[in-house]
């Protein structure tokens, strides 16, 4: 049932009408061989009306089955691409640190297996209801034609069912078994793409995946779906001995009366062999519906919310420029380990913004630094305390507007290679000029708001992707470890020149930093330990712990000129 909703979501009157066309076609195909079968009895019948009649009825059985499916296979499509964007929407709107516990494998499995699992099955929806039609019409002629006679091969065919229907329970449960499975075989596929270095460095490591992880569940998940499929074709077979079961049956009391209406067995054995044919189809499909009910399991314990209305340009919230304090008032955040208890927990913090300020966030690794920018930018909730704007609370009605005020470059971040959201010739403009200030106009190149290439390295993606943050001119910048990988003088140019000018333009700089002898271009330096604040001061002088007074590098000079005051004089737009 779950999966007929998906079709009459998108349309429920087209799907009762190709419904109606399936069962028109099923019954009109019977009456199609009912009648060849009366011509066979009888060939006096063989006149022009009759020839007639019987083209009529193949344009109805072809026109109303065509008709079907064409409408079907419009609604099975609607229902993948609705499927795609719902889900989409719904893993986007989910809470980056849930996104994180069920993990990008488990993800991908959901909308590329599972999706195509369910659409599958809808795809095959146009066959198996005329195929029921059919099986439902022959079932009631067969009546008409002899009640006794049909009583009995219904109560094989019951029996048949009965068997078909345990032996697919037992198919089913191994099904959903691989199901589970697959999601660790997602999980192998991620670490041997991203950790294809250290495997080919390590042979002995090399080995050991393949031999103690991805080999056995690989088997394990072939042996579960085997023995699946297994048992769905024991149980075809199984409807197969009850429909020989039944001709024998009927041979037996041919053989016990001694004669038998030739009329009666040349209609039950024509109308039988069609609804076998019938029966096999629909018993074919069984394994692609309960693929595709595990499937659809599998998309509902993720527990997603309900999806959100879909946005438009009109709900887009603008970021606040005349804004004046952000706080963190109070405000915990716990990692949990697997079996739920708090393995790491920050907080509380007590911690104010204002525009203008230039803050380096500190600590070694673990300290939960990563944590308190995410927690800052509306990323993560809050488990206790609040985040305010304005003096106002963040909330889950309003966090979506917060978020529209910050950049953030983070240590994992994603490029895309699009300007997206900056499609206008105006922001291609000023792109390209950043592209030529970030010394990677002779690697990237952009066409309609596309970009080139984004391989590179990995120093240079960070400077593609401070690109786009400038191309945002939020009110708060967050840069997580940004100058790792880059080279002496691209850093000493971010930190002496890209972050004060970003100050002096009125903005909140947040910087997660181990650069320690970059600490006097901060106006304060907050430090974590094991999720507490250690210190939260101002930066320190010239001399003095934490600070050095250092001038750009020469060979920085093409960006000693202010990226923002440059795009303002040279760049159009």
């Amino acid at each position: 049932m779950k999966l007929i909703r998906l079709l009459l979501k998108n349309s429920r009157p087209a799907f009762t009408l190709a419904l109606v066309a399936s069962v028109v076609s099923g019954f009109a195909s019977t009456y199609l061989v009912a009648q060849i079968s009366r011509a066979l009895r009888a060939p006096e019948l063989l006149t022009a009306a009759f020839f007639l009649s019987f083209l009529l009825l193949i344009l109805v059985v072809l026109g109303t089955d065509l008709f079907s499916k064409l409408v079907l296979n419009r609604l099975t499509e609607a229902a993948y691409r609705d499927m795609q964007i719902t889900l989409s929407r719904q893993i986007l709107s989910l809470p980056i640190d849930r996104l994180e516990s069920i993990g990008a494998p488990r993800l991908l499995a959901v909308l590329t297996q599972d999706v195509a699992g369910v659409t599958y099955f809808l795809q095959r929806l146009p066959t198996v209801s005329f195929h029921v039609a059919v099986a439902v019409s022959a079932v009631a002629y067969l009546f008409w034609v002899s009640f006794s006679t049909a009583m009995l091969m219904s109560i094989v065919m019951a029996a048949g069912f009965a068997g078909y229907w345990v032996l697919n329970g037992r198919a089913r449960l191994h099904l959903r078994q691989a199901r589970q499975m697959n999601d660790h075989i997602f999980r192998r596929y991620e670490a041997i793409t991203l950790g294809a270095k250290e495997l080919k460095l390590h042979q002995r490591r090399r080995l050991s995946f393949f031999n103690r992880l991805f080999v056995p569940e690989t088997q394990r998940f072939m042996d579960e779906r085997l023995t699946g499929r297994n048992q769905h074709e024991v149980a075809n077979t199984w409807t197969n001995v009850m429909y020989f079961a039944f001709v024998l049956v009927l041979f037996i009391l041919v053989a016990v009366r001694g004669r038998v209406d030739p009329a009666l067995l040349t209609s039950f054995t024509l109308v039988t062999l069609y609804l076998r044919s019938s029966i096999s189809h629909i018993t074919n499909t069984i394994p692609n519906y309960t693929y595709a009910t595990v499937s659809l399991d599998a998309i509902e314990a993720l527990r997603l919310p309900a999806p959100p209305a879909p946005e438009t340009l009109a709900s887009v919230n603008e970021p606040d420029s005349t804004w004046q304090e952000a706080a963190l008032c109070g405000v915990t955040f716990a990692y949990s380990d697997e079996e739920s208890q708090a393995a790491f927990t920050l907080g509380p913090l007590d911690i104010t913004f204002h525009p203008g300020e230039l803050a380096f966030v500190i600590g070694g690794n673990g300290s939960g630094k990563t944590t308190l920018v995410k927690l800052l930018t509306g990323l993560y909730r809050p488990e206790e305390g609040k985040i305010t704007w304005n003096g106002l609370d963040v909330t889950d009605d309003n966090v979506e507007a917060y978020r529209q005020n910050f950049t953030a470059v983070f240590s994992d971040f994603y490029l895309f290679d699009d300007l997206l959201g900056f499609e206008t010739p105006s922001h291609e403009e000023r792109a390209a000029f950043y592209l030529d200030r970030l010394r990677l106009s002779h690697k990237v190149t952009i066409t309609n708001g596309h970009l080139s290439t984004t391989k590179l390295s990995q120093g240079q993606r960070k400077r593609l992707a401070l690109l786009t943050a400038y191309l945002e001119d939020r009110p708060i910048y967050v840069f997580d470890e940004w100058a790792a990988g880059q080279d002496p003088q691209f850093t000493d140019t971010f930190y002496r020149v890209m972050l004060p000018e970003l100050k002096q333009r009125g903005k909140l700089v947040v910087v997660v930093s181990h650069d320690d002898h970059y600490f006097d271009v901060a106006d304060r330096v907050i430090k974590l330990e094991y999720g507490q604040i250690e210190y939260d001061r101002d930066a320190g002088a010239p001399g003095r712990e934490g600070g050095q007074t250092r001038s750009a590098d020469s060979a920085a000079a093409p960006l000693v000129l202010p990226l923002a005051a440059a795009a303002e004089a040279q760049a159009p737009g």
